[in-house]
């Protein structure tokens, strides 16, 4: 069994990792990180940092900001508001904590208990649940829309 809880919300200001990370320029990949999704790993859970800004026609300032973790490493604290105890993960990780220098969110955070779930049934008469609705396991390894596409594609 898969045990991860996540926390995530929408940020503006984040800065590039690029300008962020540190890393010498021969160590950095050909495409600037910024052009993607970053996810850093860490012990039992991972960051996602998603700017919808990465690209030059890009016009939406939002990044989509999370942390999935393993609820059993890290149990839910009860005492903290989910943005305390995302601060609390950044202070142990300085290049992550160095691209929210300066930048605030712009909506309120919200915390899951344990996400995976799945359907007994997926399929019936004149019906079929696809992707996330027929399952889930954890935002890392989900395909999304690219599935549903393939899916209705083998349905026709």
């Amino acid at each position: 069994k898969h045990h991860s809880r996540s926390m995530f919300t929408h940020y503006v200001g984040v800065k590039r990792f690029d300008d962020v990370s540190g890393h010498p320029k021969e160590l950095r990949p050909p495409a600037d990180w910024h052009t993607g999704t970053m996810h850093h790993l860490i012990e039992r859970g991972w960051f996602w940092i998603i700017p919808f800004d990465n690209h030059k026609d890009s016009r939406n300032p939002l990044c989509s900001v999370g942390l999935t973790m393993d609820e059993r490493t890290y149990p839910k604290p009860k005492d903290i508001t989910p943005e305390q105890e995302f601060e609390l993960f950044l202070d142990k990780y300085p290049a992550v904590k160095r691209q929210f220098v300066g930048a605030s969110k712009v909506r309120e955070w919200v915390s899951t208990d344990r996400l995976q779930y799945s359907s007994k049934q997926t399929i019936g008469d004149r019906w079929c649940l696809m992707s996330h609705a027929a399952g889930f396991l954890d935002p890392l390894f989900s395909r999304g829309l690219s599935n549903t596409l393939e899916v209705v594609d083998a349905l026709t």
